[in-house]
């Protein structure tokens, strides 16, 4: 009778398959394991070495000891086990036919030196990590950005330079010498160095930011990082093929940092995101993460550059500081918080925001309903485009020329507008005026208006709690407010109703008959005698003019339930 169990080597499996050697039901033991494959960048090449002759950059992994199971004299289950990581779900293709034509792990149909077979997919279930990789050993190379530092000379349009506060500046003209970025205009902030560094290129030539794209100064300047930090939990990459024979893309060009979690990849190059991806949370320094259609409800981290967002993305966060982002044709409700730069938006977008500090920002034709925060900068508005609201303090504003109607609104965050500013600037449409308020305060400067347009100005009001109570049934609590409110039942998590401080489940939030009311419905009636208190989390209840509520908390609620 055969036995059921036996330790071998990878090269005894293979002779022993090639054989037909096993025995159908058996657990074997392959006792030398260890992934192996090149690196790859992310112009779809080989990394090569620095020898005189270069060759591929080959990445081995540890020892690892799997477990394979025949299924008939010459076959195998794709499931494994691992005795170093027996939390691991793990999907393994011994075949080295199969590889022949990935760049990961052959070069002109030769595969890579004491191959060991292919880890397709690997899922952690105690962090809950998962990826059709080895992403426990698999390794990417980024290259340094960082550019040659500022000096005191002549540039020309289009050179970059590094600052001494670890930002990268490209000069938008020529540039004399003593012009300082940071202090001249002719220099455009792009990226801050300063939190995550320079390693951040897949590609040893060049990287892209938005509309810019910047050398790599020096190719031997490079890392080899791995794809998870520490602490790294609920992160998805693409799921395994059923079909492995050859159709395996290669390994993608993704890295996350220590503590990123709640994040999912569904396709493989660079961090892409494919369509229709909801509710994922990408944390902070995001870059090169590429969403496809119809994403929404997406979070992105501080400092994350050089995104694209498909086509009708909707209600995505845009984290601090983030830069080079391109939105496409008719996304809308999206967030881009405070010093967020060089963010392009498509045709036809709507009701976006940009927080205070926003620069470089490039709106599409026909896009209305967008919010620039104070002290924005260098905001171009396309033709025939709608509402657009911009903050004190913002400054080189151009538009081309055009006959539509465009109405601009002061930002206003504390619930007043300077009406005397908005009736003065009714009708102005001279090119290149400082604008100031009713009390001399500049307002706008540097604003470029195209020929034929009439500005209207009106005030934007941010929405203000005024009150709130229960309804005499103790089934509803009733929130009221200075504005017409927007329909907040899609974010039921937004408010918190609390009885004597300990919040209680409710049944869902809805506009009221008169709107500018929020009822909000607990699953148990409040009774006579309760402490009830609402606060607000998320920040995603608006007027109908689109403006955030700001956070409340424990604001009280008057109970008038009877004895």
């Amino acid at each position: 009778m055969a036995t059921l169990t036996r330790s071998i080597t990878y090269a005894q499996l293979v002779a022993a398959i090639g054989a037909s050697g096993l025995h159908k039901g058996e657990s074997i033991t392959i006792t030398d394991f260890a992934t192996r494959h090149y690196l790859t960048d992310g112009l779809n090449t080989q990394a090569m070495s620095d020898d005189e002759v270069p060759v591929p950059e080959e990445v081995t992994g540890t020892t690892e000891t799997i477990i394979v199971h025949a299924t008939s004299v010459n076959t195998l289950d794709k499931r494994v086990q691992s005795v170093e990581y027996p939390q691991d779900i793990i999907e393994y293709d011994w075949n080295p036919a199969n590889w022949l034509d990935n760049i990961n792990f052959a070069t002109d149909g030769v595969l890579i030196s004491d191959f060991k077979g292919v880890i397709v997919f690997r899922h952690d279930t105690i962090n809950n990590n998962s990826s059709n990789h080895d992403w426990r050993t698999a390794k990417n190379r980024v290259w340094n950005i960082e550019q040659p530092a500022w000096s005191s000379g002549v540039y020309d349009v289009g050179d970059f330079v590094q600052y001494t506060d670890s930002c990268i500046y490209c000069a938008n003209e020529s540039v004399l010498e003593g012009e300082e970025p940071g202090t001249s205009t002719k220099w455009d902030k792009l990226i801050d160095l300063t939190t995550r560094g320079g390693y951040t290129s897949f590609s040893s030539t060049s990287f892209t930011l938005g509309t810019y794209t910047l050398p790599i100064v020096d190719a031997s300047d490079y890392q080899d990082m791995d794809y998870l930090g520490t602490g790294c939990y609920n992160n998805t990459f693409p799921e395994s093929n059923v079909d492995y024979g050859g159709i395996i893309s290669r390994i993608p060009l993704i890295v996350l940092g220590d503590s990123s979690y709640n994040n999912v990849f569904s396709m493989h190059d660079m961090a892409i995101i494919g369509m229709a991806c909801d509710g994922n949370t990408f944390g902070t320094g995001v870059v090169n993460l590429h969403m496809g259609s119809g994403c929404f409800a997406n979070h992105i981290g501080n400092e994350s550059w050089d995104n694209t967002l498909g086509n009708t993305c909707e209600s995505n966060i845009f984290g601090n500081e983030c830069c080079g982002n391109l939105l496409g044709v008719d996304c809308s409700n999206n967030v881009f918080t405070n010093d967020s730069n060089s963010n392009i938006l498509g045709v036809g977008c709507q009701c976006n925001l940009f927080s205070t500090g926003s620069g470089t920002n490039i709106l599409g034709d026909n896009c209305s309903g967008i919010l620039f925060g104070p002290a924005s900068q260098f905001i171009s508005i396309g033709t025939s485009s709608g509402f657009i609201s911009i903050g004190p303090g913002s400054e080189y504003i151009s538009l081309p020329d055009g006959t539509a109607n465009l109405e601009i609104a002061p930002y206003v965050s504390n619930g007043s507008a300077d009406l005397s500013f908005v009736a003065e600037m009714s009708t102005e449409t001279t090119s290149k005026k400082i604008i100031t308020d009713s009390s001399g305060n500049v307002v706008f400067t540097y604003l470029i208006l195209g020929e034929g347009y009439t500005w209207t100005y009106v005030p934007l009001i941010t929405p203000l709690f005024v009150s709130a109570t229960t309804n005499e049934a103790g089934t509803k609590a009733i929130l009221t407010f200075d504005s017409n409110m927007a329909d907040p039942s899609a974010n039921p998590d937004d408010i918190i109703i609390s009885v004597g401080g300990t919040p209680v489940t409710i049944t869902g939030i809805a506009l009221g008959v008169d709107i500018t009311t929020i009822e909000v419905s607990p699953t148990v009636a409040f009774i006579f005698g309760d402490v009830v208190t609402f606060s607000t989390v998320k920040g995603n209840i608006r007027s109908e003019n689109g403006l955030l509520l700001e956070i409340q908390e424990d604001q009280s609620i008057t109970n008038i339930v009877p004895e």
